[in-house]
């Protein structure tokens, strides 16, 4: 009993997390600026990755957390 409420409490933030991100509209477009201000810092190959890889391509990573953060609350709820 305890584990399904821990998971559900998961479920539930997650889910919350994903639909706010959905709901307010703004973070795939505001993605690439956020990381390229954090990336700063991050080790050579992390670095290499986000300046290479996500931020040129941050607003489709940006639909795609939305959508991973639906659905894995969903699916933890479930």
């Amino acid at each position: 009993m305890g584990l399904f409420a821990i998971t559900t409490i998961i479920g539930y933030e997650w889910l919350i997390s994903g639909l706010a991100k959905f709901i307010r509209g703004g973070f795939p477009s505001g993605l690439a600026d956020e990381l390229t201000d954090k990336s700063a810092g991050a080790p050579g190959w992390y670095g290499a990755f986000l300046d290479n890889v996500v931020i040129p391509n941050a607003t489709v990573f940006g639909y795609l957390i939305e959508i991973a953060e639906i659905l894995a609350g969903v699916a933890l709820i479930a």
